[in-house]
């Protein structure tokens, strides 16, 4: 979920560019349609450079979520929309800025929530309050490079009825596709800390903290991890 939120950036700003040659994405279609990539399918055929949407497919604990963008009227900086991400427990506003010299894209003044229980597949409950989401595509016009970063809290997290606290929550997403994630929850069982690395297919956890959770919360982590001096350590495919 948290590499999706950046690819914010990716959606809207390559259709900004085509949009803005073609009009609505239809007529993209049929001036070039070998030359757009499979997603674009999902993008609605009125969709254009001042607005539209993209339906974007569930995959694993992402449910289906849909891709709103409005323009507004240029500011100074440049040209600017306003993109909205709404799905099942998903919703998620920012601002879309693409420069006037166009050598990059930016998501800045990003907020919203993720509520877990809604989720699929996800055995937890609780709040996640993003309070500011950036982003930058560089090279628009030659090798793309995104990073990121977001900062939220967490609010009356639990999993399998066990409270787990509230706590802030920090990611970031480098230019060769690596993101990391932070997470400190107190209040609940007690100080429990979460550090998640995604790069390639893997996903690797760090828990600090566990010894303090219940044995039904507990025993299952520690039959799939490995203890490493005070941390709990997973590696697991990811695909998101």
């Amino acid at each position: 979920m948290i590499r999706f939120l950046f690819l914010l950036l990716v959606f809207v700003g390559g259709l900004a560019g085509a949009a803005a040659w073609f009009g609505e994405i239809h007529h993209l279609r049929r001036a070039m349609p070998a030359t757009l990539p499979g997603w674009t399918q999902d993008i609605s055929a009125r969709s254009g450079l001042r607005n539209g949407q993209i339906e974007l497919r569930a995959t694993g604990v992402r449910p289906a979520l849909t891709l709103h963008w409005t323009a507004r009227r240029p500011d100074t900086d440049g040209l600017l929309w306003d993109v909205r991400l709404v799905g099942q427990g998903v919703d998620i506003t920012a601002e879309l800025l693409v420069p006037y010299w166009p050598q990059k894209a930016l998501i800045r003044n990003g907020a919203g929530g993720v509520l877990l229980a809604d989720l699929p597949g996800v055995q937890a409950k609780g709040l996640v309050v993003l309070s500011d989401l950036t982003g930058e595509i560089s090279d628009l016009v030659g090798t793309r490079q995104m990073t990121g970063a977001l900062s939220a809290q967490a609010r009356g997290i639990s999993v399998s009825g066990t409270d787990l606290g509230d706590g802030p929550v920090t990611a970031s997403l480098s230019a060769d596709g690596r993101w990391q994630a932070q997470a400190t929850l107190q209040g609940g069982t007690g100080p429990l800390g979460a550090t998640l690395v995604k790069q390639g297919a893997m996903l690797d956890i760090a828990l600090t903290g566990t010894d303090a959770l219940p044995p039904a919360v507990r025993q299952p982590l520690q039959r799939f991890g490995r203890q490493d001096g005070d941390a709990l350590r997973f590696s697991l495919p990811f695909g998101l």
